[in-house]
């Protein structure tokens, strides 16, 4: 877990590369406190997006959400914690 309580946070290795850990230090809502990433991968020799998952906070509920969005854009997946 980060030092700082963040709203969001990544934990990831990637190829055996040393480790990483990042994410938006703001609890406020708005584009400080948004992370977005997205995984890409090859199909037929073109990268294209897998998947996308994106985190904000909710302005009105403060409610901190967390999306999945497949490849055509469609939400696949969505989970929701108050902070």
């Amino acid at each position: 877990m980060p030092r700082f309580v963040r709203p969001f946070w990544i934990d990831g290795k990637v190829g055996g590369r040393d480790a990483f850990a990042t994410g938006p230090r703001s609890l406020k809502p708005g584009e400080d406190s948004e992370i977005r990433v997205t995984f890409k991968q090859r199909d037929h020799g073109m990268v294209t997006d897998a998947l996308t998952v994106a985190g904000y906070i909710d302005e009105r509920t403060c409610a901190i959400r967390l999306n999945v969005f497949g490849p055509d854009g469609t939400r696949i997946f969505q989970h929701e914690t108050q902070s």
